[in-house]
């Protein structure tokens, strides 16, 4: 019973001792985006969709007219990385006829809730610098 007992023992101790698998976090996330305001630019507070799937990341998001919510201009999408350690970031543009913007954002996936940070700049007609704004992307599984 002795040599059973330590044997045991002896493998609690080595299942311990390794590293333990990677989290999946594949599947649909959803949360909110939100933004500060700049330039002529108000604040943004919009739905978000991540979609993680093994080591690929993507997002999408309606942009909407600011005279009028229910209308919708584009979906803007984007799609990235994820590392072994979680570290996901994605890059996506949208745009049209007259404007145009570029979105980034990285975090480090993690249950319940997940918080990227990242920013927009968004280009028109009137500002061709570009207008930055900074993000941040709350999500969470479902």
């Amino acid at each position: 019973m002795g040599r059973l007992l330590g044997a045991g023992l002896l493998g609690a101790l080595l299942l311990g001792a390794m590293p333990a698998a990677a989290q999946s976090f594949d599947g649909v996330w959803q949360g909110r985006i939100r933004c500060e305001a700049a330039g002529s630019l108000g604040a943004l507070n919009a739905p978000i969709k991540v979609t993680i799937a093994g080591n690929r990341a993507s997002y999408e998001r309606e942009i909407r007219s600011t005279s009028d919510r229910s209308q919708v201009l584009a979906t803007e999408t984007g799609s990235g990385t994820v590392a072994a350690d979680g570290t996901v970031r994605m890059n996506g543009t949208v745009g049209a006829a007259t404007w145009r913007q570029d979105s980034n954002f990285t975090g480090r996936m993690q249950r319940p809730t997940t918080t990227l940070g990242g920013g927009i700049t968004t280009f028109s007609r009137q500002n061709n610098a570009g207008v930055e704004r900074r993000c941040t992307a709350t999500i969470t599984p479902g």
